[in-house]
């Protein structure tokens, strides 16, 4: 069995991408005016070193062109991901990605023409009164310039674009088009089918059987295409080994962080910091596998509520009321914004055959923010709901206080306000909870949202890393030495507390974020910082969440680091992650409390 098709989804539970197009001709008007006026670029070129008012003027058509692409990409990724099995959006989609690939080939002139100036007047330009809105990008633009190539290559690169993607958009469409899953069944023997957006709730299943089946069913599916699986990830890997390179950085790890304004060092400080800490990871793992009263905990055991089944489920409307509810300390403004985005079609609530698998928060400079969920009415279903409509209202307010060049918040940010609503959705519920075994359950999921964002995305990014470095010291990526690797990090995060099971280790195969250039050890970061700006905000006053409000309105006016020192959280410092650590010990012991109580 499938998922339902789209057609059977209310539309009152389906985001109203018509405030962006009102018809599918609008939109089609509108990408071919894009593509008309695309050529206007190429007449700066070779005029940039005329003077500020000359640049002013590219950046002015550049920036507005870009917007305007930008909502119609906007637009046709959202269509695409409703129903990735149709023809017309995916074609859509795809001609919209050309599009940007055209974009960004027509400008490529405009970094390499900055870098040739002399440092005399690269400076007047950063100086001018005339050019003082750019000064920011100015500043970084000259940060970078040991790393940006001649006009001719960077022309290359942007028109390859399309190209050096399609190992990362063929594993998107295999996994979530092409590939199929064995329906499985529960102990009444009722056929329950089994896709991607199913998986986690057969995960915490009570029933064990029932987990071993979506487990071995999920992970079985991916590990038969083990070459076809090997070959794209390790063609991306090799894609970002080769430009660090040619752009002169020293390793892809530091061609990823510096355009971002992140030193290495982070990366490496956090591996550490989770490696000195592993034991409370064990720790908890031993707590779990007592609780759940097992001879041996195995991988489709870590999901499942330690408490059992908490035999809650959450609608759509007591979702959106537990949210409005907990985010009251961000105060009237910030809540009546969400409140507005609920009632206007921003969510797209439920999977529908062929839609795309997970969740995520999207939008653009010139649209509302829209969030897809395949909302399963589990508790981590009204968690991912707050922790979406975090990243919405950081990426609002962001567009709303800066203009468009420093308008997109950097990806070391991106998770913070996230999980941060995640916090403020955790102390509602705990603040309600009149029960041990509702306070078992909470403790239970902040321990595993620990676990999963804290130590799992670390452990992802050490592999990350580890693949990274074979290509680099000239190793191929395949099939067996990606299992092998895995396998390492695995017995380092693991140990003995979990038994192996053979199709663990093609793991590493369906996840999604391995293709998006280390990204995924900021969910490790971001936890820490947004644990400690939730702590900030709930224990202080207007001023706090001014500080809080101000981050979320920054954008990328400032570097990152920085943006969170004004909002309070030092990341340089090692004591967010020390008190992540805390925090983990503290729930640990709340729950073996609670499981020692009749």
């Amino acid at each position: 069995m499938s998922a339902p098709p789209r057609s059977s989804i209310p539309a009152s539970s389906r985001w109203r991408l018509e405030a962006i197009y009102a018809r599918e001709e609008d939109f089609e008007a509108e990408l071919l005016r894009v593509d008309r006026e695309l050529p206007g670029l190429s007449t700066f070129a070779g005029t940039l070193d005329r003077g500020p008012g000359r640049l002013r003027e590219f950046f002015e058509l550049e920036h507005r062109i870009a917007a305007d692409l930008e909502l119609v990409a906007t637009y046709a990724h959202l269509r695409h991901d409703e129903d990735t099995t149709l023809p017309g959006p995916r074609a859509a989609h795809q001609r919209a990605r050309d599009l940007w690939a055209r974009f960004a080939a027509l400008r490529a002139f405009a970094e390499p023409e900055l870098m040739a100036l002399e440092e005399k007047s690269f400076k007047a330009y950063v100086e001018s009164p005339e050019l003082a809105p750019y000064r920011v990008l100015l500043e970084r633009l000259q940060l970078l310039r040991p790393h940006v190539l001649g006009h001719e290559e960077e022309r290359l690169i942007a028109e390859l674009s399309p190209v050096l993607a399609a190992s990362g958009d063929a594993f998107r469409a295999f996994a979530d088009s092409d590939l199929k899953f064995p329906d499985i069944a529960d102990a009444s023997g009722a056929t329950l089918p089994l896709t991607q957006g199913a998986f986690y709730r057969y995960l915490i299943h009570p029933e064990r059987e029932v987990r071993r089946q979506a487990f071995e069913g999920i992970l079985g599916g991916f590990a038969a295409w083990p070459n076809l699986l090997a070959g794209a990830l390790g063609s991306t890997v090799k894609k970002h080994t080769i430009f660090a390179r040619v752009r002169g950085y020293g390793s892809a790890l530091e061609a990823a962080l510096k355009p971002n304004f992140i030193e290495a060092e982070v990366y490496h400080r956090l591996l550490e910091a989770v490696h000195a800490g592993m034991s409370v990871h064990h720790k908890y793992l031993k707590l779990r596998r007592k609780a759940l009263g097992l001879g041996e905990l195995r991988f489709y055991d870590l999901y499942v509520p330690m408490a059992g089944d908490p035999g809650k489920t959450y609608g759509v409307e007591e979702a959106q009321k537990l949210l409005l509810e907990a985010l009251q300390p961000l105060g009237g403004e910030y809540v009546s914004e969400v409140e507005r985005g609920l009632k206007s079609g921003w969510v797209d609530w439920f999977e529908n055959n062929g839609k795309r698998g997970g969740a995520y928060s999207s939008g653009c400079y010139r649209s509302e923010p829209y969030i897809l969920m395949n909302f399963d009415g589990t508790l981590h279903g009204v968690l991912t709901l707050a922790h979406e409509m975090g990243h919405s209202m950081h990426s609002l307010l962001s567009r709303r206080f800066q203009p468009y060049w420093n308008s997109e918040y950097p990806i070391f940010l991106a998770e913070v306000a996230s999980i941060f609503n995640e916090q403020l959705m955790l102390q509602r519920l705990r603040a309600a909870a009149r029960t041990r075994a509702e306070r078992l359950v909470l403790a239970n999921y902040e321990l595993e949202q620990l676990r999963t964002t804290f130590f799992r995305q670390t452990m992802f990014a050490e592999f990350e890393l580890a693949m990274h470095r074979e290509v680099e010291e000239g190793r191929p990526l395949t099939a067996a030495s990606l299992q092998e690797l895995y396998g390492r990090i695995l017995d380092r995060y693991f140990g003995s507390e979990v038994a192996k099971h053979p199709l663990i280790l093609a793991e590493w195969s369906r996840i999604p974020h391995f293709y998006y250039n280390f990204y995924v050890y900021q969910y490790a970061t971001g936890i820490a910082a947004a644990f400690a700006l939730a702590r900030r905000v709930l224990a202080g006053g207007d001023a706090e969440r001014a500080a809080y409000l101000g981050f979320l309105g920054s954008g990328c006016s400032r570097d990152p680091v920085p943006t969170l020192r004004g909002a309070g959280v030092d990341m340089l410092s090692p004591h967010p992650v020390a008190a992540v650590l805390s925090r983990m010990e503290e729930l640990i012991g709340e729950c073996e409390s609670l499981l020692e109580k009749p």
